[in-house]
């Protein structure tokens, strides 16, 4: 019987569906493996801004790496979609359902309603329905959930004939079934089942907690090629939201790893409520008394910035109990200049334009950042070219290749250069880059690389 059920994520699409599977992190042809490099800074004539919207916001989900804001207004029957380069609401998407489910990736939305087990998928762009997937009807999906950078594989919940939880993982382009083994041991997956969710940008790690226990859990799936690994740990975090790219997980009570150690070095966690940036991994935030926002450096718990007049929601604390908590309520997307917020009425956003670099310039602390982002994908028989920029207090002195393909070199100017095999496999290489100041400061720069058709 426990086989049976281990098998019922693919039995789930594969009664609908038919088709090859896919390779895990493969962008669907003609397409982009991310949507992030499109955003820019918008049109502002001061520093800080309204928009108000037509109905109150009851959820929030994250795509095209921090350029849309995806708001539910169950009032209205509808998703709006904010789009950062606009600055304003640019259309939206139908939720005709008392229950809406709804997740967004780099460049797709994914709505399921109520119980017509039908998942829809739109893109960003046009906001035009592109596919309607019927799962079967004796399946009860309860959560959808992805990387607001990625291009999948997309997480799914549901509830199998038996009552358990089941999960199991889909590519975007057909909805089609993911083989993801469970983890050594298991004969299912469960992750999630009603908790709370949140993903990282690009989409290999995976947090959950549970707002109705104490305490409420770190739990965690990291996908690594076609394996899943879970852990778990067992105290209170409040919200868990991972970075960018999925190495640290900030919380209600300062920053972790996934396995649930503290990357804190101040004993007043319960003051240490932090966020991730929506792109890159060299920023997050950090809340103090519920009222005033910081910016920091990556492993840096001193403020580099406190912009005056960030317009913060209530109810900022470290348990996490709302289900349209804070943690989805405070968006910094660096790219953007931008920091927004919904304030506890939740029928507005404010923006407020926080230049990073400006902010350099002011800080006394010895810094050293990356802030260009790397390319996400490279074709067989391509070549990857990347430039790192990195911003440093100090002169740069050197960088080094500490892991990567074969083939790859790293110039003394940080520029990459990866000429690819037409035999190459496909799928993600991980690469590794040390920058290096002249005040014998360190910096590696991570960063997943695919490999396509």
């Amino acid at each position: 019987m426990k086989a049976a059920a281990g098998r019922m994520g693919i039995v789930l699409l594969a009664a609908a569906i038919t088709g090859d599977v896919p390779a895990l992190g493969q962008a669907p042809k003609g397409e982009r493996r991310a949507a992030a490099d499109d955003i820019v800074p918008p049109k502002m004539d001061r520093d800080k801004i309204e928009r108000k919207l037509a109905a109150p916001v009851t959820d929030v989900a994250v795509g095209g790496g921090g350029r849309y804001l995806v708001l539910h207004q169950p009032s209205l029957r509808k998703l709006a979609v904010f789009d950062v380069n606009a600055g304003d609401v640019v259309g939206s998407i139908p939720a005709e359902d008392d229950v809406v489910l709804f997740t967004a990736g780099a460049r797709k939305v994914f709505v399921t309603l109520g119980n017509t087990s039908v998942v829809q998928r739109y893109s960003l762009e046009t906001l035009e329905r592109e596919a309607s997937v019927p799962f079967p009807a004796k399946a009860r999906i309860e959560g959808l959930y992805l990387g607001s950078g990625s291009n999948g594989p997309m997480l799914v919940n549901g509830r199998g004939v038996d009552g358990k939880v089941v999960t199991f993982f889909v590519e975007l382009a057909r909805l089609r079934p993911v083989a993801v083994q469970p983890p050594p041991g298991k004969q299912r997956l469960e992750f999630g089942g009603g908790q709370f969710v949140r993903a990282s940008a690009n989409g290999r790690v995976f947090t959950s907690w549970n707002p109705g226990s104490s305490p409420e859990g770190l739990n965690a799936l990291v996908l690594a090629g076609a394996q899943a690994r879970l852990s778990y740990q067992h105290d209170s975090y409040g919200h868990l939201v991972p970075s960018p790219d999925g190495h640290v997980v900030y919380t209600g009570r300062g920053p972790y790893t996934v396995e649930g150690k503290s990357l804190s070095k101040n004993d007043k966690k319960s003051e240490q409520y932090t966020l991730p940036a929506t792109h890159g991994t060299d920023f997050y935030l950090s809340v103090t008394g519920g009222k005033q926002l910081h910016v920091h450096f990556t492993g840096d718990e001193r403020p580099f910035a406190t912009p005056s007049n960030i317009e913060l929601p209530d109810g900022i604390d470290a348990w996490a109990r709302q289900p349209f908590g804070a943690d989805k309520k405070i968006h910094y997307i660096p790219d953007a200049n931008l920091i927004i917020t919904i304030p506890s009425t939740s029928d507005r956003l404010v923006l407020h334009r926080f230049n990073f670099e400006a902010a350099l310039h002011k800080t006394d602390i010895d810094y050293l950042v990356v802030t260009s982002k790397p390319p996400a994908s490279v074709r067989r028989g391509g070549t990857l070219k990347y430039t790192l920029a990195v911003r440093s207090k100090n002169d740069v002195t050197g960088y080094c290749l500490e892991s990567g393909p074969k083939g790859l070199t790293v110039s003394d100017k940080g520029e990459v250069t990866w000429s690819v095999l037409q035999t190459a496999s496909l799928g993600e290489r991980t690469i590794v880059i040390a920058v290096r100041s002249a005040k014998g400061q360190e910096k590696f720069h991570n960063f997943a690389v695919a490999v396509v058709p």
